[in-house]
């Protein structure tokens, strides 16, 4: 089994710690989810069933920053990669009741456009390195062209939260 891309959920659902993370598969990759009370004894994961279709996502895509708890539900910025190979930012908002379930997905968010994301020791990048909620912002902590970071910064209202 080939698993990456892990994300801890920042509050317990259930009295219980959550663990997204993709595995790769013959199939191709798969998001899960599994929960722990003391980090030695994992639930059997369950799979979530990650939205398809999209041009920008179509050769592979990956959770990036920690999942943010608002109230929505959990808020994660994730990459995704197109047949170019060209990386983009997406956002993914799972119910805070049931953490499998996801609520809404965007299109991109952001993708290179910058000489600094465009060109570099891997052009055309962008990646999650993270993020946080700052007042009425959205800051997202991100790789471009595997060379430097950058921070976006989004309204919250332009997201709708």
């Amino acid at each position: 089994v080939s698993a990456k891309n892990a994300s801890l959920l920042p509050e317990k659902v259930n009295d219980m710690f959550g663990l997204y993370y993709r595995e790769n598969t013959d199939d191709g990759e798969i998001l899960k989810l599994s929960y722990t009370k003391d980090f030695k004894q994992w639930t059997e994961p369950e799979v979530i069933s990650w939205p398809k279709g999209s041009a920008w996502q179509s050769f592979k895509w990956g959770t990036g920053s920690q999942a943010l708890s608002t109230e929505q539900g959990f808020l994660m910025v994730y990459h995704a990669v197109d047949d170019r190979q060209v990386y983009r930012l997406g956002l993914a908002m799972f119910d805070r009741k049931d953490p499998s379930r996801i609520l809404w997905y965007s299109s991109a968010i952001l993708e290179p456009a910058m000489d600094y994301e465009t060109h570099g020791y891997v052009p055309n990048v962008v990646y999650t390195c993270g993020a946080l909620i700052r007042n009425d912002e959205l800051w997202i902590y991100y790789g471009a062209a595997d060379r430097v970071i950058g921070r976006a910064v989004l309204s919250l209202s332009d997201i709708g939260l």
